[in-house]
């Protein structure tokens, strides 16, 4: 069973993240692209770059969905079947309303949400605003991973023919 990765720490006065609990995460999902990307957001959110981490965070969100899309495609199930080449969160939301996934309304509202903090971080400001919406995103990529990478993995092949 893959382990769950913990929510991310929270702190009342100080900028910080616990790297480690996302060793797991990254492991688990072994792809060295998507640690290099996600190891960049979490050095620009060490270095309170709140833009660059967001939109870093945003990219990595997508290469989730990806990646999640690709082990059920890899199962047996037609999963990029429709994917644009240049796919966009929209797009991946649309995929994670087909089965297996089917996501629920209210599954993709939060999806929405993530997308829409990302596009919410302005470069020209800095502090508690801009922290947190980087903690909702770093959140959001662990609650990905807990409910949508471990059932990719974990589901069994699909024999059913076209």
């Amino acid at each position: 069973m893959i382990k769950i990765v913990e929510k991310l720490p929270r702190t009342n006065r100080q900028f910080f993240i616990d790297r480690y609990h996302f060793d797991e995460m990254l492991k688990a999902i072994n792809s060295s692209q998507f640690t290099d990307e996600f190891n960049q957001c979490l050095y620009a959110y060490e270095h309170e770059k709140w833009f660059l981490c967001a939109a870093g965070l945003g990219s990595c969100l997508e290469h989730l969905m990806l990646i999640i899309l690709k082990n059920y495609n890899d199962k047996g199930y037609k999963t990029l079947k429709g994917l644009p080449k240049n796919p966009t969160a929209h797009n991946y939301i649309i995929q994670f309303r087909q089965p297996p996934i089917s996501i629920s309304s209210r599954q993709e509202t939060f999806f929405n949400i993530l997308f829409m903090a990302r596009n919410a971080v302005d470069h020209h400001n800095t502090g508690k605003t801009q922290k947190e919406l980087c903690d909702l995103l770093l959140d959001g990529i662990s609650d990905l991973y807990n409910d949508y990478y471990n059932s990719s993995i974990l589901i069994k092949e699909n024999i059913e023919k076209d």
